[in-house]
């Protein structure tokens, strides 16, 4: 494990260096309100829905690119506390927190922290994202062919599934400190005014970012950058049943049948899949299901009505559970 005054000084070093590599570029972009924002967004990484959680001042987003061959290398800026609701990418996305703080929810798990969090956005599923208000992040995209290519390098045969990662690198584990570490080296090729980097260090490059992010990954859990061991298909019936009855009074009995298998296997198999039980993934998607009609209903419509709507009948409790997930109360959550 890589000590935190080592990981804070690569980060600190990081900031000097992206904000010299990536402060103007050709290609950049500000927005003042939350649907250009979100426009902007869209059109580069995928389709979402965009809120800023506070009125203490405007957004300001800045975000600003540069190709490096294959890759697009990015920094991204609000200026206010604000909540992403994603679609999953057609391509890889690593980004990289500079400054500030994030919180990312996605159905495997909720991963929160400051400068240094690195996470690898889903190819599969919806994630949603809370920024502070000085957040800042850096993030480098890999086309999908780049990152199959690799696989077939480092496995031998091309991946017979679609492939998997996890959704964020140890904090403080060796894959965090060598990523940081190959973001500084990349910025200090992309600084100053000699001429864009030849063919030759471009490929040097886009290699070292995949060895790098493959080679990390291995060095903290053995696996290199291979693809996650599948859902089980128990689980998979599972989940499709869970989605498609959402809004009834579910019962773990129920979905046990469903799936074919025992209580004690669907939670074995929930556990290894998704570090919780069956109830807490149904809880969990509520709850995300309650955020996202929020954000797209009318002011005057009962926070009360629509948390029934959804499952929960105890409106202290579902309150506190909304509040541990996202991070605010939901008659906080900005509507429409």
């Amino acid at each position: 494990m890589a000590s935190s005054n080592g990981v804070a000084h690569a980060v600190s070093l990081l900031r000097m260096h992206a904000q010299a590599a990536l402060g103007v570029t050709p290609d950049q972009v500000e927005a003042f309100d939350a649907r250009a924002a979100s426009d902007v967004l869209a059109a580069n990484y995928s389709p979402n829905r965009l809120a800023v959680l506070s009125s203490d001042g405007p957004l300001a987003m800045q975000w600003h690119r540069r190709p490096i061959g294959d890759l697009q290398v990015a920094s991204l800026r609000f200026g206010v506390p604000v909540n992403l609701d994603q679609a999953p990418t057609s391509f890889l996305l690593v980004s990289t927190q500079l400054q500030g703080s994030a919180t990312i929810h996605t159905p495997r798990g909720v991963y929160s922290g400051g400068g240094g969090l690195v996470m690898i956005d889903s190819l599969e599923d919806r994630i949603n994202k809370a920024f502070s208000a000085d957040s800042w992040r850096l993030h480098v995209q890999f086309p999908l062919a780049m990152i199959e290519s690799a696989y077939v390098d480092f496995h031998g045969s091309a991946p017979d599934k679609p492939l998997r990662f996890d959704a964020m690198l140890q904090a403080g584990g060796s894959a965090q400190i060598r990523w940081i570490g190959f973001l500084n080296l990349l910025m200090t090729y992309m600084i100053g005014p000699e001429p864009a980097p030849d063919a030759r260090t471009i490929e040097f490059l886009q290699q070292s970012a995949l060895f790098t992010l493959m080679h990390a990954i291995q060095g903290d859990n053995g696996n290199g950058f291979a693809p996650q061991p599948f859902t089980p298909r128990h689980v998979k019936r599972a989940e499709g049943f869970i989605r498609g009855n959402l809004r009834q009074d579910i019962k773990l009995a129920e979905i046990a049948n469903a799936a074919g298998v025992s209580v004690r296997s669907l939670s074995e198999g929930f556990q290894r899949a998704f570090q919780q039980s069956p109830m807490q993934y149904v809880k969990g998607l509520r709850l995300d299901g309650v955020r996202n009609e929020l954000l797209r209903s009318e002011s005057d419509r009962l926070v009360s009505e629509i948390a029934e709507s959804w499952g929960f009948n105890h409106l202290g409790r579902f309150s506190e559970q909304y509040r541990l997930r996202f991070g605010e109360l939901p008659s906080k959550t900005p509507r429409g």
